[in-house]
């Protein structure tokens, strides 16, 4: 999946000290981020001078409201002096960070115990080839288990230098779908939320009415435009590689030593066709990509079962 992005984005995924946006990185222990950009999707106005900016700089469309001070004597767009801050955004993107988030899940009374429950399946259920192994579970296949595992060996190797940090390993996937609303507009309006949801919780706590999914960012702008490529470049891989490389947490004077891949990923077959440039919608042909199943009929979800660290 990693191997995927980068030739989607046409250019390696960046590392978090390599990212242009180093303004942006301090942010990321908000709880929720609300990123100014390009009515139109041309740009982020995120970092440096980006940030001052009052127009975009591709389409020069205004980046703000009109000001609404009544007291400002410049009426004029461009000679409104008072700070962007103080500005309402024509439009934005809203990010939730993943950190943040987990750390606010590990203050609820039970939290901790759910995260333990995928490493006493898979001891209980190790997988194996042969067709008496039963699959019973997400966590029965054999990549489920094998980043479990992974995981918990490298807390192991973590404990060892620092004692009573607890382990909180997870398996989780992310539902990326939107829909165009207003056609008739001169402009049409997009929804594009972003859901990440924990799989390797306790199956009674993986609903809505548990831990289970939750909003990770909302992108209104076109899809295929610089904004989405920002959301997954910018936002959401950087945060991924930080927690496969493991994060340092201390709550309540309680250590915490957290991990978590995604590995399975649901993504409306419109939107996949727009990153990797290919149509394939209501194809009989299986995918056009792979080859596989020919002759059965593609449906409007498409399903992608890997790892994005393979």
């Amino acid at each position: 999946m990693k191997k995927f992005l980068k030739e989607a984005l046409e250019e390696t995924v960046p590392s978090l000290g390599a990212l242009e946006t180093t303004a942006f990185e301090e942010d990321m222990e908000k709880r929720y981020l609300k990123i100014g950009v390009c009515p139109k999707g041309c740009m982020t106005f995120v970092g440096g001078a980006a940030s001052q900016l009052l127009r975009c700089t591709e389409c020069t469309l205004p980046r703000f409201n009109h000001c609404k001070y009544k007291a400002c004597r410049f009426k004029d767009y461009d000679l409104c002096k008072h700070r962007p801050e103080s500005k309402t955004e024509r439009k934005s993107l809203v990010y939730r960070p993943i950190v943040p988030l987990l750390v606010e899940l590990l203050q609820t009374s039970f939290f901790i115990d759910y995260c333990a429950y995928a490493l006493k399946f898979v001891e209980a259920h190790p997988w194996h080839a042969g067709e008496d192994y039963v699959y019973s579970d997400f966590l029965s296949g054999r990549e489920a288990q094998k980043h479990i595992k992974e995981m918990h060996d490298k807390f192991v190797g973590i404990e060892k230098t620092v004692p009573g940090c607890k382990e909180v390993s997870l398996l989780a996937t992310d539902y990326y779908d939107g829909v165009k609303m207003v056609e008739r507009l001169k402009v049409p309006r997009y929804f594009w939320p972003l859901f990440i949801a924990l799989l390797s919780l306790p199956p009674a706590v993986r609903g809505k009415y548990g831990a289970g999914c939750f909003f990770w960012g909302f992108l209104a702008s076109k899809p295929g435009s610089k904004v989405e490529e920002f959301l997954f470049r910018d936002c959401m891989i950087p945060e991924l590689q930080q927690l496969e490389e493991g994060v340092h947490v201390e709550i309540n004077g309680n250590r915490y030593y957290i991990q978590l891949r995604l590995i399975v990923h649901v993504y409306d077959t419109k939107a996949k066709e727009k990153i990797d440039k290919f149509q394939g919608t209501g194809s009989y042909g299986g995918c056009i990509k792979c080859m596989a199943n020919p002759g059965v009929y593609m449906p409007f979800i498409l399903n992608i079962h890997y790892s994005l660290f393979v």
